[in-house]
């Protein structure tokens, strides 16, 4: 019995320590995480939905997890309630997919309350014999010629701190450490699929990877609202960066009332950088960015790249179906001409095979199976979603081409033979035909009863006979001109592959000779043809002519005035001028519409319809940014802008590039949307190359209105800056821009370069006369109307005013305090455009001034009161630290009691890095540099008389004359009596060095304050040095002997001189008396 009764008990001990191994369970389907165990436990059996399902789970306490490294919970279907505490110290390190503290969270799953601190790194399989291999190393190859691979392998995506992959909702969750992934990832999450939704979560960690990283999601196509980004996303970039922001590295969803505090990017790297997101094409609302972004192509403090929408298929099932459907089209074209030819020739002039005659088989055959490897080329590019595999293909099909090269000279050589021979037996065939014809017109005179009958089968013969040299030439014409696109797109779409560009260059040099060659030939039998036409005519009045006019089978060599070659119909040939940036979606669109639809994607207006979804229970609109805010400072190398880096499409070769669509045959119902509205810029922007506005560096697509900027905007040696727009190829309506602008050429005061500029105003001040400048624009393309500026002596438009258009208003002429627009601005009407009346104020813009925002519409409210008031703040700042701030009236310029005293920093001292002096005409901040500090300086002359030593700025000069100072000074006599001044301020005290030819200085008189004190002085070689707090006048004082003093001494050394004497006759007595005795 007691031997049961221990195995009992250590029966219940064993049962109850596994069980406590496991998470609690309720009877409602509640468990409990209260353990590090616990969680272990949790995270192992969400390996498959079923467990998660329906289930809620509760974390009880902090867990810490001490950085050993466990496996995520991969699959979750039901509710995590963190109830705000912290799994801490977490480490996941591995390889894949969908990776996270959760891996994938489906459309039932959430996630509440939770904070997670730790590290996330994935990286790429490193499994040798996966084909993923194979194509990262063609991605190695393709990064040298900077084309984008992003999808080569996507074994490697959605990387999140909470989450991999999110389909369901996840609340008010936190992640802070470091994360780290290639493609897709996100503080918080890496992918956020349409039904998933992340609120009110914060992130603070550091986010890297190669593409669609942000400080929150990663990709998004839901929602991500009220949340922020504290952490830095990308800070360390590499030349595979692309589309990184704050808050989203790729927006397709809705981004709502979001906030970014972090620094986005690093200098030199990374295209489509953002501060709120990298690449966008969905909404942006309400969200704010105060860090500085930086980055090298499309950087911008909201987005970096705005995408617009259109229903023109850019897909790259379009592409792949476009280049099938041309490829099948030229081969159709070849086969058709060949057998043309073939029959023309059998029948016309008794030959056999008139396609292997002219070499035209071989020609034909090299030529379609060219396009089929162009055609397999592109349709795996648009199967794998990648350019790169096209790279690849055309890599490793130089052979094909060096092939192609080869039989189409060896073609069209034998071709020219041909040609040749078949002139001289044309000759002959068409005496036989004449001949014919002799005898029809005799058997007309004869009244033969067959006439008739002969007459109509040779009309009905050179009726066709004229069909079918009309398709011949024609077949040719479309040939050639397909053959030379193809191998100009060939060309282009090579770029820097080594070897491919090299053996398309063979083709062109070794074939244009001899296509000109046989074109000779080709219009010489043209010429016979029509020769012989016009023989027979006279003699068949009745048939119309077969060839009235003759046209050449290639291309003139004479230039229109455009630059361009024209092509057989006369029309010019764009096709010459391809792109080579954007070659690969430029070559889609081009093939994919029908060339009779001539209407230019430039001239389709960017459409402002709603195009309204539901994601994530929010109601959201396509293509838009709208209320937003940038503090931040934006840094690029081209295309920087205070709200977007640009506006257009971006190539499928080069990354940050925009896709050049004008002169692409489009849909006349194509739409298009791109609009940034009722937004806000601060904060300087600055491109190194070319390309800065306040609101976008470059829009070639989109418009913008309702916008305010101010802040500092510079381009580099490319040009293009503006306070609106570096250039605008849309329209630009409502905006207001209060800036200072920089740059080479191309600078105005809304746009460098502007399409459509309408009802908006400009305070710029430009730096210098620049080439293509104004106040409004440097140029403008389309229509300016009712724009005006602050005349200040700038022109409005490339150096002239235009009334109605681009007009100067005097500044007191701009403003207005009884809520009324001024007169001068009647172009400026009540229903875009608000007047407040508790002060002096330039026009508002009221879709910002009385805005509809739901979260900060009284920032927005409060942003566009500062920037009209015409009063103008002034902020000194020391090290980022405001030491001073005012508000002055407009012209106003400070004393120097306005002007803060700053120490000297060691041996630096500080400079403002503007002119104090000047008149304040916008608001202005001074910020203090530091520079090396001069210590000592000199009268002049060897030696000097005069040594100053302390901290001065750099040129400090001092100045010194003698004085003849009369005041006295008990105990001392006065010597010699100098002042100095300096011209610049000292910082503190200095020490004076003035030379003492006596060395015997004891005091030193100085006056300080209009004041006489004595200070002490020290004896260095011929000079007496002391301090002085300020310069002014001083006196070398020596020690005063008095008339008592001196009778004293007189007297004292006598009687010294009686003593000894009498001492000395004492002695001479003594020795005498001696001597008698």
């Amino acid at each position: 019995m007691k031997h049961w009764n221990k195995n009992f008990a250590a029966f219940v001990l064993a049962a109850v320590t596994v069980i406590n191994l496991f998470p609690n369970v309720s009877a409602e389907g509640t468990v409990t995480i209260a353990t590090v165990n616990d969680f272990r436990s949790f995270a192992e059996k969400c390996v498959y939905d079923g467990y998660s399902k329906d289930k809620t789970f509760v974390l009880q306490s902090d867990i810490d997890l001490k950085n050993e490294e466990i496996a995520a919970a991969e699959v979750f279907c039901g509710r995590f309630e963190g109830g705000g505490h912290t799994i801490k110290n977490v480490k996941i390190k591995t390889d894949g997919s969908a990776k996270g503290l959760f891996g994938t969270l489906s459309r039932d799953a959430q996630i509440h309350n939770l904070n997670v601190a730790g590290q996330i790194e994935v990286t790429e399989k490193k499994d040798s014999d996966t084909p993923s291999v194979l194509k990262r190393k063609a991605s190695e190859i393709l990064k040298n010629g900077d084309i984008e691979a992003e999808n080569l392998d996507a074994s490697s995506k959605a990387v999140g701190g909470i989450a991999g992959y999110n389909e369901g909702k996840i609340v008010n969750c936190t992640f802070s450490g470091k994360i780290s992934g290639k493609n897709q990832v996100g503080g918080i999450v890496g992918a956020n699929a349409l039904s998933g939704i992340v609120d009110n979560s914060v992130n603070e960690a550091s986010v890297s990877g190669d593409s669609e990283i942000g400080g929150i999601v990663g990709y998004n196509e839901g929602r991500i609202k009220l949340s922020k980004n504290k952490g830095t996303v990308c800070r360390e970039t590499t030349e595979n960066t692309v589309k990184a922001g704050g808050i989203c590295g790729n927006n397709k969803g809705a981004l709502v009332i979001c906030t970014n505090d972090g620094t986005v990017g690093a200098e030199g790297f990374g295209d489509n950088i953002g501060g709120i997101c990298g690449i966008e094409s969905g909404e942006i609302r309400e969200c704010i960015n105060n860090g500085t972004v930086t980055g090298r192509r499309s950087v911008g403090g909201i987005c970096g790249r705005f995408e617009p929408y259109t229903d023109i298929d850019l897909s790259y099932e379009s592409a792949k179906e476009a280049v099938r459907q041309q490829a099948e089209t030229l081969k159709n074209d070849i086969n058709t001409a060949k057998g043309k030819i073939s029959d023309y020739a059998s029948e016309l002039l008794g030959v056999g095979d008139a396609g292997s005659l002219f070499g035209l088989s071989r020609i034909g055959d090299s030529a379609v199976n060219m396009m089929d490897s162009i055609a397999g080329a592109f349709s795996n590019a648009a199967e794998n979603n990648t350019t790169a595999s096209l790279r690849d293909a055309l890599d490793k099909g130089s052979d094909n081409l060096s092939e192609l090269t080869d039989e189409t000279v060896s073609a069209l050589r034998e071709a020219q033979d041909s040609l040749d021979s078949l002139s001289s037996e044309f000759d002959g065939k068409g005496k036989e035909i004449t001949d014919l014809l002799d005898n029809l017109n005799d058997a007309i005179d004869k009244g033969e009863g067959d006439v008739d009958e002969i007459r109509d089968s040779l009309t009905t013969r050179l009726n066709d006979l004229e069909d079918d040299i009309n398709d011949v030439t024609d077949k040719l014409n479309e040939t050639h001109t397909e053959l030379n696109r193809t191998i100009r797109q060939l060309r282009y779409a090579a770029g820097d592959v080594a070897g491919l560009a090299e053996n398309i260059d063979k083709i062109v040099v070794k074939t244009s000779k001899d296509l000109k060659q046989l074109s000779e030939s080709l219009n010489r039998m043209s010429k016979l043809i029509e020769d012989f036409i016009k023989n027979i005519n006279p003699t068949l009045p009745t048939i119309r002519p077969i060839l009235p006019t003759s046209r050449p089978i290639l291309p003139t060599d004479e230039p229109t005035e455009n630059g361009y070659e024209a092509d057989p119909d006369g029309e010019i040939d764009t096709g010459y001028d391809v792109t080579i940036g954007a070659v690969i979606k430029d070559f889609l669109v081009t093939t994919a519409y029908a060339e009779e639809e001539k209407t230019l994607l430039s001239d389709l207006s960017t459409t402002e319809i709603s195009l309204p979804r539901l994601i994530g229970g929010e109601n959201a609109d396509t293509a838009l940014v709208r209320y937003c805010v940038n503090n931040g400072e934006i840094k690029g190398s081209e295309m920087a802008g205070g709200i977007a880096g640009c506006m257009g499409f971006e190539s499928a070769v080069r990354n940050g590039q925009n896709v050049t669509l004008d002169g692409k045959s489009v849909n006349t119902n194509s739409v298009l949307k791109a609009l940034v509205d009722s937004c806000v810029s601060t904060g300087k922007v600055t491109a190194k190359s070319a390309y800065a506005g306040g609101v976008c560096g470059k829009s070639d697509l989109g418009n913008i209105k309702n916008t305010l900027t101010t802040g500092e905007i510079e381009a580099g040696d490319g040009g293009y800056a503006g306070g609106t727009a570096g250039l605008s190829g849309g329209e630009i309506l409502n905006c207001i821009a209060i800036n200072d602008i920089d740059g080479k050429d191309h600078i105005g005061g809304i746009a460098g370069s502007g399409k459509d500029i309408k009802n908006s105003y400009a305070l710029p001040r430009l730096d210098g006369k620049k080439e293509k400048s104004g106040a409004i624009a440097g140029f403008v393309s389309g229509e300016a109307a009712g724009c005006y500026f602050i005349d200040e002596g700038l022109s409005g438009i490339d150096g002239a005013n235009f009334a109605g258009k681009a007009e100067p208003v005097v500044p007191n002429d701009m403003v207005s305090s009884d809520g009324v627009i001024p007169a001068a601005l009647s172009g400026l009407g009540d229903t875009d455009f608000y007047m407040a009346s508790d002060d002096v104020y330039l026009p508002q813009i009221r879709a910002i001034a009385q805005n509809s925002a739901q979260n900060i519409g009284a920032v927005l409210q409060s942003k566009s009161a500062e920037l009209s008031r015409f009063h103008f703040n002034v902020v000194f700042k020391n090290k980022d630290e405001e030491v001073r701030a005012m508000t002055v009236e407009y012209g106003t310029v400070l004393t120097d009691s306005d002007i803060p005293k700053l120490d000297a920093d060691g041996g630096e001292v500080p400079v403002w890095d503007k002119d104090t002096k000047s008149p304040i005409i916008r608001h202005t901040t001074f910020n203090a540099e530091y520079n090396r500090a001069t210590t000592t300086i000199s009268s002049g002359g060897e030696p000097p008389v005069l040594l100053v030593e302390g901290v001065f700025d750099e040129g400090t000069e001092v100045s010194m004359r003698s004085e003849d100072i009369t005041h006295k000074f008990s105990g001392y006599k006065n010597g010699e009596a100098y002042s100095f001044t300096l011209s610049r301020d000292a910082y503190g005290t200095v020490k004076v060095h003035i030379r003492d030819e006596k060395k015997k200085a004891a005091k030193i008189g100085v006056q300080n304050g209009g004041q006489w004190e004595i200070v002490d002085c020290e004896i260095d070689g011929s000079y007496a040095v002391f301090e002085m707090r300020e310069p002014g006048q001083f006196v070398i004082l020596y020690k005063h002997t008095s008339p008592l003093i001196l009778i004293g001494t007189v007297f004292s050394a006598l009687l010294a001189v009686v003593l000894a004497l009498t001492a000395i006759r004492r002695i001479k007595n003594g020795k005498n008396k001696k001597e008698n005795i």
